[in-house]
């Protein structure tokens, strides 16, 4: 439930389309506040398709916000980002208040009705597109020109790693090799100790196990059941294992220079691991490639010049076709603007458009005798609505808004100009949904459906109040707007 009718209308159906909640605006008493929009489309939404919904015939959009500050979104009931609202809000609706025809202090929209009127849509995109893609290759070009630069200082660090690394010879896997080495040469006296050892014990087992062969062959006589035969394999086994001994301790000689090699050649390894990481090969690899890219830079700087130069030359070529069908839609573009401000109240106006490369202004003469003002900071606010009004009469269809909402838009003007802009508000709606929020009946009279909004008090508190005129209540309005004593009560 929201409040302050028809602020709170205008603020339910920017709620809808994504702005910002702000849970004051809920109603005394109530916890949360929802609204909810329902819309008519008729052909695509680009924000919708991508962001994976399939279009229907109508488009239902809700949106909550709670007191503790909470908001969630529904399109056709399923949860959405308010973040979509908002993009989805730009394709549905156009608002026009009283401030709307400040945009027009701002050349940069005087550029844009002008290409509209051009019909450069296509065109400029693919001008914007090109002016990006010069723009990463020009800095692509500066960071080759630094890179310039800084390359010979970088060159000699990088030669002197790549020399360090290279004189090593390191091998793959030969970390791995060498360390097995120096393993089993730096624990030769360990081992030999322990082998010593088996052996004692080998050559004591053997020396009493031999003895009993001819106990054991007294047993099978006396007891053939029982199977003694790998006593036998036993006495063979530790005979085996003393020659393995033997034949090992025989040739186990430690080659102290060959360990301090191993150890040195660790010990560079582990040095340059840390120095350069654990795959220093692949460090080697990078360097060389580094290298190489930096003995190449003057062909590369080169190349990049000629592919800058090529863009900028197709950008150039894209900037003329545009100024181009700028200028030429200018004559055309002024008829049809002093044309419809004529039409709007505005006899023997003058209207001209003054381009100038990348910029665009709109000048007007809205009185005979008067000279040509800049509309930028010109003309007056009811002028400035008028021309807004007669560019949004021409470019809403190019624009494609379905709604176009118009707030108080005729404030400002005169009574015999109020009939005008109905008039031209009921052309609007051919092609568009158009809701007027006025207090001129000149105004509304021209509208084909009117609802009143007010405010009553019920049980101490106050009430907003939307309602559907029939057609005698209509009359009664309308009267009642243009001051008939009758109705002014």
């Amino acid at each position: 439930t929201l409040f302050r009718s028809k602020s709170s209308l205008l603020y339910a159906l920017k709620l809808a389309l994504g702005e910002r909640g702000d849970s004051d605006k809920i109603r005394e008493g109530a916890e949360k506040g929802r609204v909810t929009a329902l819309f008519e489309i008729e052909g695509s939404i680009s924000s919708l398709e991508e962001a994976g919904f399939s279009l229907e015939e109508t488009l239902l959009i809700t949106r909550e916000i709670s007191k503790i500050g909470k908001s969630r979104a529904f399109l056709n009931h399923e949860p959405v980002q308010v973040s979509l609202l908002k993009e989805l809000g730009r394709s549905l609706i156009t608002t026009l208040d009283q401030g709307s025809s400040l945009l027009l202090k701002e050349e940069k929209e005087h550029l844009h009705f002008l290409d509209l009127a051009a019909k450069n849509g296509s065109l400029l995109d693919q001008w914007q597109t090109a002016k990006e893609k010069l723009h990463q290759e020009e800095k692509e070009l500066q960071q080759l020109f630094k890179l310039s630069q800084e390359r010979e200082r970088e060159r000699a660090i990088l030669e002197r790693e790549q020399e360090e690394i290279t004189a090593a010879s390191i091998q793959p896997g030969e970390e791995e090799e060498i360390f097995q080495e120096f393993r089993l040469l730096s624990t030769a006296e360990e081992r030999r100790s322990l082998m010593e050892k088996c052996q004692t014990a080998l050559q004591s087992a053997v020396s009493h196990l031999h003895p009993r062969c001819r106990e054991i062959e007294q047993l099978k006589e006396l007891d053939p059941s029982l199977d003694l035969s790998s006593f036998s394999t036993l006495l063979v086994e530790c005979n085996e294992l003393r020659r393995t001994l033997d034949k090992r301790l025989s040739s186990l000689d430690v080659d102290q220079e060959r360990l301090q090699q191993i150890s040195d050649r660790l010990t560079l390894i582990e040095k340059l691991k840390k120095r350069y990481g654990e795959n220093v090969l692949e460090t080697l690899r990078t360097i060389v490639e580094r290298l190489s890219i930096l003995n190449g830079l003057e062909d590369a700087i080169l190349a990049q010049k000629e592919k800058v130069g090529e863009l900028q030359h197709h950008v150039n070529d894209l900037f003329s076709q545009l100024y181009e069908r700028r200028k030429s839609v200018i004559p055309a573009f002024e008829k049809r603007i002093e044309a419809l401000l004529e039409e709007l109240n505005f006899p023997n106006v003058r209207f001209e458009v003054r381009l100038e490369k990348e910029k665009a202004s709109f000048w007007m003469a809205p009185n005979v005798g008067e000279r040509m003002v800049p509309v930028s900071d010109g003309i007056s606010g009811g002028e400035m609505a008028r021309l807004l009004l007669t560019l949004l009469i021409l470019f809403s269809h190019e624009e494609g808004q379905i709604v176009l909402l118009f707030d108080e838009m005729d404030a400002h003007i005169g009574g015999t100009t109020a009939a005008k802009i109905g008039e031209k508000l009921k052309s609007l709606s051919t092609e568009h949904q158009v809701i007027a929020i006025t207090h001129f009946p000149q105004v509304a009279e021209a509208a084909d459906h009117h609802i009143a909004i007010g405010k009553q008090v019920i049980d101490d508190r106050t009430i907003a109040t939307i309602s559907p005129l029939n057609w005698e209540d209509r009359q009664y309005e309308l009267a009642r707007m243009s001051g008939d004593p009758i109705y002014s009560e």
